[in-house]
C-alpha cells in the first residue's frame, strides 16, 4: 500500500518529503520513486556527535539515494540532529556536500535549512535568529561562499518546489529561483 501510495503521490506532482520514515522505508523510498524528493529535517551519521541520535539519521548511502535523485536534504538545528552546538549544523552541512562533490554534483545545490520549528524539539535558535546560522557559515573555509549560503537558505528548497510541482521544470527552476545578483564586493 506504502509503495502504491509514493507512486500515486509522484504521479499527481506532489513534493514528497521522507523525513519522518524508517530507515528501511528511506531506502524502499529510493526504489520506489523516480522524481527528486527531499528529506526536509534530518542529521547525517558521518558527522553526528553526542547528544547525536544516529538512529535516525542518513547514512552516506542514503545521502547518495537522495541526492541521485537531484533531491535536497536539509540539516536540523536541534541537539539530536547534528550535536551539542550550532557549529555541528555546518559540519552536517559540509558532510552533505561532501557526499555530492565526490558523486560529481555541485556541492551546495542538495543541501538546505531543516529546521523543525514545530515545538517537538528544541532548535539551537528561533527563526529570528538565522543569522547566527549563516554566520558560523561565513567563518568556514569553503564551501560556504556566498553563493553556497544563498543556496542553503532558501534558493535549493526553491528549485526543488519548482521542479517536482504541477508544471514545473528544470527551466521554471532556474526563471523563479535565480538569485539577485551578489553586491560587486561580494562576487
Amino acid at each position: 500500500m506504502g509503495e502504491r501510495a509514493l507512486k500515486t503521490a509522484e504521479q499527481l506532482g506532489i513534493a514528497i518529503d521522507v523525513a519522518h520514515i524508517s530507515q528501511k522505508g528511506m531506502d524502499d523510498a529510493a526504489r520506489i520513486l523516480s522524481k527528486p524528493f527531499m528529506v526536509s529535517h534530518t542529521g547525517v551519521k558521518g558527522s553526528c556527535e553526542d547528544p547525536c541520535r544516529p538512529a535516525r539519521n542518513l547514512s552516506d548511502r542514503q545521502i547518495e539515494s537522495v541526492l541521485e535523485h537531484r533531491g535536497i536534504i536539509g540539516i536540523g538545528y536541534w541537539p539530536y540532529a547534528v550535536g551539542p552546538s550550532v557549529w555541528n549544523i555546518a559540519d552536517a552541512m559540509q558532510h552533505v556536500m561532501q557526499v555530492a562533490d565526490r558523486m560529481g554534483l555541485e556541492p551546495g545545490r542538495h543541501v538546505a535549512f531543516g529546521s523543525d520549528y514545530d515545538g517537538s524539539v528544541t532548535p539551537f535558535f528561533d527563526v529570528s535568529d538565522l543569522d547566527i546560522l549563516t554566520a558560523v557559515m561565513r567563518q568556514r573555509e569553503q564551501p560556504f561562499d556566498e553563493r553556497t549560503i544563498r543556496n542553503i537558505a532558501g534558493l535549493n528548497v526553491c528549485r526543488f518546489f519548482a521542479r517536482v510541482l504541477p508544471g514545473g521544470s528544470e527551466q521554471a527552476a532556474e526563471e523563479i529561483c535565480s538569485p539577485t545578483p551578489l553586491p560587486s564586493s561580494n562576487v
